[in-house]
């Protein structure tokens, strides 16, 4: 099994660094066979009950918040730092004159060489209660816009910089019964916004428009060895720190895990536009499950689906994306990615006629897709080079090209219907 699977939320990992402890821990002059990989595997282990909102796609990994089985010694005391930064420079062959790649998330700079996103993550644990603080900047920072109070009081860059902070409490119920309360990234998809635990290093489309953050409580527990269950409550998609329309969302996670194989289902429902929409305010309903694979030791591979509707004052709005993985290791040290993903929304034809302001998604477009080629070099366990091309379409203007010219709101104006992007990206991790 090539894909050690770990996520900050969601994801498909394929290497994560032991964290780092305040203890210490004696080393062998000659460790038998199998014990680096022992260690790593017990420290990983650790990490992910540290984190309560982590993900364990396919690798045979135990799964977040454990299993029931723990014993008081692996609740000691402890504390741990760890983090990772990525940089990259791409360049967009529809050369736009604003230097901006349309449907990016944070791989969205033509030209110039930028900071894609750094986190510095901390966590603790004290018996049965635990949690982490993850602390971030570049241009994913930016892309995040808080809503409520302070985002209009300018001080959302104070929102910006936190990507998850959560406490958590594992209470002596059945199996295992975990309580975690706070802000959690990434509540769809096997993605994540650590690049280096992805196969890709842009990211889908999927993850471009679904939400990046929630901010409430959930109840997680472990249904058996194999399987949990979670129940969540939240203000609502991005609704950080604000609640737009002081109604909450409710989801309902079932994930499952073999020795080669994981899947994962959620339901989630909630009134996610401000009360003073256009549409009115109404309930979203979202369907999200994706499915991971390792077929072998050198090829594994993964299918994410998400859908929704919500019925309006306009009618009803839908959509549809998906995505399709496959990643083979060429060397020990040498993997090659593939994935190709869409989008389509569907709204009452009276919305649709040029960009619309009650669009869920993509205004400018109602199909999108792109397909991704990604070369990752690994020299060190603790480091990754990717060379990555993408090519992205639409069937309406939904990117840049030369001078694209803007509204009456400022607002640039897409003016062209596919772009190819080139990219070379580096990230370490600790």
């Amino acid at each position: 099994m090539f894909v050690v699977a770990l996520g900050v939320r969601s994801g498909v990992a394929l290497a994560q660094a032991p964290a780092v402890t305040l203890a210490t821990t004696p080393v062998e002059a000659t460790p038998p066979p199998g014990a680096r990989e022992a260690a790593e595997a017990r420290a990983e282990e650790e990490a992910t009950r540290m984190q309560p909102d982590r993900r364990v796609p396919g690798s045979g990994t135990a799964a977040p918040g454990g299993t029931g089985d723990e014993t008081e010694g692996d609740r000691r005391p402890g504390v741990q730092f760890h983090g990772f930064l990525d940089a990259y420079y791409a360049y967009n062959f529809n050369q736009p004159s604003s230097n901006l790649s349309a449907l990016r998330a944070y791989d969205s700079q033509h030209d110039v060489f930028t900071l894609g996103n750094a986190v510095l993550t901390s966590t603790f644990r004290l018996g049965r209660v635990s949690g982490h603080l993850a602390l971030q900047t570049g241009t994913l920072a930016g892309f995040y816009r808080p809503t409520g109070a302070l985002g209009a009081l300018g001080l959302g860059t104070l929102w910006r910089s936190l990507q998850e902070a959560a406490l958590s409490w594992e209470a002596p119920v059945g199996r295992g019964l975990r309580v975690d309360a706070g802000l959690f990234a990434v509540p769809f998809g096997p993605e994540e916004v650590a690049v280096y635990r992805n196969w890709n290093h842009s990211h889908s489309l999927l993850f471009y428009h679904l939400p990046y953050q929630q901010l409430g409580a959930r109840a997680v527990y472990s249904a058996t060895q194999r399987s949990r269950l979670a129940l969540g409550v939240y203000n609502g998609w991005d609704q950080v720190p604000g609640d737009a329309n002081r109604s909450k969302s409710v989801s309902l996670e079932y994930t499952w895990h073999g020795e080669r194989v994981y899947f994962d289902l959620e339901y989630y429902v909630g009134v996610e536009r401000p009360a003073d929409a256009p549409t009115g305010a109404y309930a979203r309903h979202t369907v999200d499950s994706y499915v991971a694979w390792d077929a072998s030791p050198s090829v594994s591979v993964m299918a994410h689906v998400n859908t929704g509707f919500e019925p309006n004052r306009v009618g009803t709005q839908a959509w549809f994306g998906g995505a399709l993985y496959a990643r083979f290791r060429l060397r020990p040290w040498l993997f090659l990615a593939l994935r190709a993903d869409a989008f389509t929304e569907s709204a009452p034809p009276a919305v649709l006629d040029g960009p619309s302001p009650t669009a869920v998604f993509q205004p400018e477009a109602t199909w999108a897709g792109s397909g991704t080629f990604t070369l990752d070099a690994r020299p060190h366990e603790h480091v990754s080079f990717r060379l990555e091309y993408r090519h992205d379409l639409a069937n309406g203007m939904a990117y840049y090209r030369d001078n694209a010219a803007r509204d009456l709101t400022g607002r640039l104006v897409p003016n062209a219907g596919l772009q190819d992007t080139l990219l070379l990206g580096a990230t370490a991790w600790f």
